[in-house]
This record gives C-alpha cells, structure tokens and sequence, in this order.
C-alpha cells in the first residue's frame, strides 16, 4: 500500500507541475495575440491539451500555431526553462485530458463570472477620471451607481436611465453617452448576456484585455467635498510608509490600523500618544504562549516609527479641521483591479480525478494486486481495493444506492496524493410542506422532549438554553446553558497548531519562502513584466515546487479532517455523547441547589432515551458583522455526520422559531423549512482516505486480501 500511495502522489505532483505550466504558457499564447491585435481562437478541449502535450514532448499532433509559439516560448524563458528535466514524460496522458478537461470549464467559469464585475468596475475608473469627467460633482457612491447603468445600457442595447433625484448636466451626459458608445465599438456587436460569455468566453478575451490595460493604471480619486472622517485604506497606505510592515505579523498590522484610524476619527480614542504606548505588553499579556512560535509574535514598533505615527495623526485631524482633508482614494479595493487573462493553477497539489485507465497503471505499476480485468469497471476495482464498508457500503450491491438509503458511489474518485475523494450521491427528494412546531408536536411528546434554543453569540459560535429563565429568585426556572466559544472551535479544529507547524515549516525553508514572496505577479497585460515573471518562476521552479511538496501535503487534510470531527462535537452538545458535557465528566460542578442558579450542564441520566428539540433563534448565523461570522457560518452548514441531525442556515432567518426534531432512535424527522433546505439533511457527498496514516483516520483501509 505504501508503494500505492508514492505512486499515486507521483503521479498527482507530476499532473500540478504540467498543467500548472501549461496555464502559464496558454496565457503567454493569448496575451502575444491580443498584444498584436489578433483574434483568440476557440479554447476548445483538444487545443488545450496539445499545450500540455508539448511539455512531456506528446506535441506531435498540435496545430502548427501551437508549436511555432512553443519554441518561442521555450527561447524566451532563456536557459532556466529545460522541458525534459523538469516534465518527464510518465505516460498518463488520460489523466492529462481529464485535468483539461476541468480547465475547460474553469476558462469559461473565469470570463463569465469576471466579465460583468471587471466591466463595472472599468466604467467606474473612468468615470473617475479628471481629465474624461472633469468636475463631475458626484461623491463616489453615486458614480458606482452610475457605472451599474452604463453597464445596464450597454448590455440591453438601449439609453442609460438616471435617478430621478440626480441632477446631470448636459455635457456630463454628452461624455457618458460617449463612453457608453466607445465601449459598444470595442465590443464589436457581441451578445452581452451572461450564457454567451460562458459559451464563448475567447470572443471577450479582446474586451477584458483591454479593461486590463485601464486597470494597470494606478487611477485616484478625490471627494468633491471635505472629509470628517478618515477610512481604514487610507491608514493603511499611509503606515505603510511609515511601518516596515514586513516585520510585522497580519493581525497586528491590522489592529494598528484600527487604532490609528480610531485616533483620527474618535474624540477620546483608546490610545493618545503612541510614543507612550508599548504594544509589547499588550500582545504579552494576551497571550502567554510557550512556545517560541508564537512568542515571537510579541511585537512592538520602534521608537522612530511612533513619532511618525503621532505627527501623522496630528497632521491628518488638523487637515479635517481646516476643512481641508481631501485624500487620494483607489477606485476600488486592494487587488480587486487586477486580473489573469485566463486562469492560472497553483503549484500546490490538486485534486486529479483518476478514471479506471489512469488507476489501472498505478496498480499495475504497484502490484499491489492483479491487473484490471477487461469487465472491471470502476466500483468493482474500488471495491477489492478499498475497505468501502468504512464508509457505509455492506456489501457490492450497496454501491448503487439499493441497499442503503438512497446513498450511490457514482464510480468517482479524486485525490492530491493525500487524501482520496470517494464522490457519492442520492437522488434529489420533492419539496414538501413546511414543517411547523404544531407538526412536531404530532410527532413527539413535547412534555417529555427536551428543547433547546439556540442562537449565535457575540463571542461563541452557539449558545443554547433548555429554558427561558421566567420568574424570579426560588420560583426562577432552572435550566442548563450550552455553548462553543470561538477560541474552543480553533482549538477544536486544530488550527492554532496548524499555525504554528506552517511558521515553523516558514522558519526552516525562509529562503524559499523569501522566493515565493518575491514572486513578480501575472496579473499583468504589460508584455516584458509578464514575461519576467514567467522567467523568475521557472528559474525557481524546482524550489518553488520542493517548498509546497515537502512539509506542508498532511496538514491541509488534517485540518479538514480536525475540523469535521470538531462539527460533529458541537452537534453532539446539544444530544448525548459529548466530551464536554457527557454525563460522567468530572470537570463540571454541579451547581447549589439552596439558590437560583443555572443548572449544570451535563447530560441528564437518560437523556438519550428522549427525544430533542432544537428551536433555532431569530438571530443569523454569518449574518453577524463582527470578527466570529465565519465560525458560526461553518457550524450553521455543519452536517451531523452521526445520523443525529444536520442543519443549515444558509436562508434568511424567520422572525420566529423554527424546529427541528429527532427520534427517540435518532433518526430524523425531517423539517421543511427555509433553514432546513434538502441539502441539510443530506450527509457529506465526499469520503476521505489519508494514504498514510490509514490506520488512524476515519476514511477507508486497504482489503485485507491485498495488505
């Protein structure tokens, strides 16, 4: 099995390193037509793998257009580029065609969803242009309201419609009439709807090119009347003059940002004078960590920095006091103006979906058992491979979905070299009437349920009451409180460890860490920037490439893994069987009796024998605006992975409680209900495998017959 694994993670590193140079020179290939102003043609599937053919030297076939600009390629990235040291040619070119396949589609998904939103925000810098649109008296939400209609008229081929309340001069509308007809030139009558840019996205290559090239343009804009107040992105552009940020970990860069902003804009901010403050303690004081990691996160900024912290603060309030603070702002957020072409992969490894040809060869190469036989398909070799009972299948029959519930293996698996996707499916159930408390109580006795009400907290992904604490002292209703803080669901997870191994995985390869972040980017229509770009990557490519193969493959698996098993704890917090609250747990105290006070909340003696409400609050999960939303975004969509419940909150929330109820044998009842879609009710679609650590992940083991 281990000869099976190295194998397959051969195979996976070998796929990411080709196709991620293929997207490297495919975007080559189209910015040196559209740079001389020729015309892209159609990506289809078998254009695309003759780029990745040319790499292990398959390019034969390939257009004679393909393989011209290949040499040229191959000369322009100067002596570092050598194709057979590093893309051997390892015969798995079915596999080749499915990854390109997939990059089909993702050159579609590219065009069609950046199209609209790239346009948009094009129409907007113009707009915000002092030389097109001089003295245009609009503050910048009126001219981003602005651009939506000329986005509107220029795809439904009609006049821009202005706001009533919005007063536009008529040589303002001359030039915006003028922008709207340039941009129906440049566009050369093509169908502008959404389904055309996905059918076609090569025929808006020329128009986004061209967006690109606007957008490369460092564009600023002033407000037309005075500011009162400062906003974070231009604290952020002036500290980075004043603070090496490179020294400085992310979180604490922010939160510099936010005082800074806070002593400009606030009367009595937090921190006065910051020659007077030392960030050191703080950061101390917040966390005592032992190890050396996370010590060093332990900053503080120098003295010279603080003084121009402080002159920067007194100049900028003394501006807003004169009336006369007028800053440079971007026209858009950071990184949002720059864009690839096409897309390009990452060197990381990715998920490669293997077909019965592709697994056929790794097992030959193995042996790990005998050949594939010819009336083999791809359930029956997974079948003799894998332990698929790990994963709910009995026996051979189950795998169509016959024999248990209506779960099916479609055939499909993918893998990194790492973990291994088993892609399952279930059949797509009629909507039904919605389900209401008075439905429930039809179902169960709610006498002797036990109902909980939940809702997202400030500071805690959940917190959850079995009671509603009426009356007051004695006669106060007794009841138990249930909750996950955010600093538990991370340490569940894993991820402050995870953390640390990726800084100390950063400590013991700096210099290749140092490469990577010195990476020129791609995200350029310039034709000598992308160019040396290109050249740096490939003279650092076997660095590059040893930085993300080495160290770094287990953790992302482990996280994901780390992070179900937390999910299923927090679900299990509100049932039975919980590490937390489980009825034995001699961490819990058992509060006084004599005097009102919340219960303590373990589990009851026979709890497990009653059936369980959950009464979901009017408050929205990730719907918060706060630090936590994400949190409570993951446990809202968390899946009960135990057969005990899975819910979802991914609708808007009802003014009031919905429920959801179980069994008495834990089998759910299901809830129609916007917050109870199907998919809530539907376990996870993907099993996982780590290759090796089979014997301590919950995924699948090899057959006995072939350890």
């Amino acid at each position: 099995m281990n000869l099976f694994s190295h194998i397959t993670s051969s195979v996976v590193r070998h796929l990411s390193d080709v196709t991620y140079a293929a997207s490297l020179f495919l975007n080559w290939f189209c910015l040196r037509l559209l740079r001389n102003g020729e015309a892209v043609p159609k990506l289809t599937h078998k254009r695309l793998y003759n780029f990745v053919a040319l790499f292990v030297g398959q390019g034969k076939n390939a257009d004679a257009d393909i393989r011209e600009a290949f040499t040229e390629f191959a000369t322009a990235m100067g002596e570092d580029f050598n194709r057979q040291q590093l893309f051997p040619n390892i015969q798995y070119s079915t596999l080749i065609t499915i990854v390109m396949r997939s990059y089909e589609t993702l050159i579609e998904n590219h065009v069609g969803t950046n199209f609209k939103p790239k346009t948009v925000r094009y129409l907007f810098t113009r707009l915000s242009g002092t030389a097109e649109f001089p003295n245009l008296p609009f503050r910048t939400g009126v001219k981003c309201d602005l651009a939506e209609r000329v986005y509107n008229a220029l795809t439904t081929n009609q006049e821009i419609t202005y706001p009533a309340n919005l007063e536009v001069a008529d040589a303002h509308r001359t030039s915006i009439n003028n922008l709207l007809q340039e941009c129906r030139q440049r566009l050369r009558g093509l169908n502008l709807t959404e389904e055309d840019y996905y059918a076609q996205p090569h025929l808006y290559l020329p128009w986004l090119y061209h967006v690109l090239e606007r957008m490369e343009q460092q564009v600023t804009i002033r407000e037309p009347v005075p500011q009162t107040r400062v906003t974070k992105g231009f604290v952020h552009r002036q500290l980075a003059e004043i603070v090496d940020f490179r020294r400085l970990p992310r979180r604490f860069r922010s939160t510099l940002e936010t005082h800074v902003k806070d002593s400009i804009n606030l009367e009595h901010p937090t921190i006065q004078q910051y020659i007077n403050h030392s960030f050191l303690e703080d950061t101390q004081r917040r966390s005592r960590a032992a190890d050396p990691i996370q010590r060093q996160r332990h900053n503080d900024l120098l003295l010279q920095e603080k003084t121009a912290i402080d002159a920067f603060v007194a100049r900028t309030k003394a501006s807003i006091s004169r009336e006369e603070f007028r800053p440079e702002q971007y026209t858009d957020p950071r990184g949002a103006r720059l864009f690839n072409i096409l897309p390009i992969y990452t060197l990381q490894q990715r998920y490669i979906l293997l077909n019965l040809s592709g697994i056929s060869r790794i097992i030959k190469q193995s042996r790990i058992r005998p050949s594939v036989l010819a009336n083999e398909d791809m359930k029956d070799v997974c079948w003799s491979l894998f332990d698929m009972s790990r994963i709910g299948f009995r026996s051979a029959n189950d795998l169509d979905g016959k024999a248990l519930s209506d779960k099916r293996f479609t055939g499909a698996i993918r893998t990194d070299g790492i973990a291994l996707e088993f892609i399952c499916d279930r059949p797509s159930v009629a909507a039904e009437a919605a389900l209401t408390p008075a439905d429930i109580a039809t179902e169960i006795d709610m006498n002797t349920a036990t109902i909980w009400g939940l809702d997202p907290g400030i500071r805690d992904v959940f917190v959850a009451s079995d009671g509603v604490g009426t009356g007051a002292g004695q006669d106060r209703q007794r009841h138990r409180i249930r909750k996950t803080s955010t600093g538990e669901y991370y340490q569940l997870c894993g991820f402050k460890s995870a953390i640390i191994k990726r800084a100390k995985h950063d400590q013991a390869n700096a210099d290749a860490r140092r490469l990577i972040s010195d990476t020129p980017s791609t995200k350029t229509c310039d034709w000598d920037r992308f160019n040396q770009a290109l050249r740096y990557i490939f003279r650092n490519f076997q660095t590059i490439k040893d930085y993300y193969t080495t160290g770094l493959r287990k953790l992302k698996y482990h996280s994901y893994r780390n992070k179900q098993k937390a999910l299923t704890e927090m679900c299990k917090r509100l049932f039975t069987g919980s590490r937390k609250y489980q009825e034995d747990n001699p961490d819990i105290q058992q509060a006084n009796q004599q005097k009102w006070k919340p219960l303590a909340p373990r589990d009851n003696a026979g709890e497990a024998e009653r059936p369980t409400v959950v009464a979901f609050g009017s408050a929205l999960f990730g719907g918060l605006r706060g630090n936590f939303s994400m949190e409570q975004r993951s446990y809202g969509k968390s899946q009960y992975t135990l057969n005990l419940l899975a819910y979802g909150c991914q609708q808007q929330q009802p003014a009031g409680r919905v429920s959801a109820s179980l069994s008495n044998t834990m089998s759910c009842i299901t809830a129609r209900h916007p917050l109870f879609t199907e998919d809530a009710f539907v376990h996870s679609s993907v099993e996982y495998v780590d290759y090796d650590l089979l014997s301590k992940c919950n995924g699948i083991v090899p057959s006995k017959q072939y350890l």
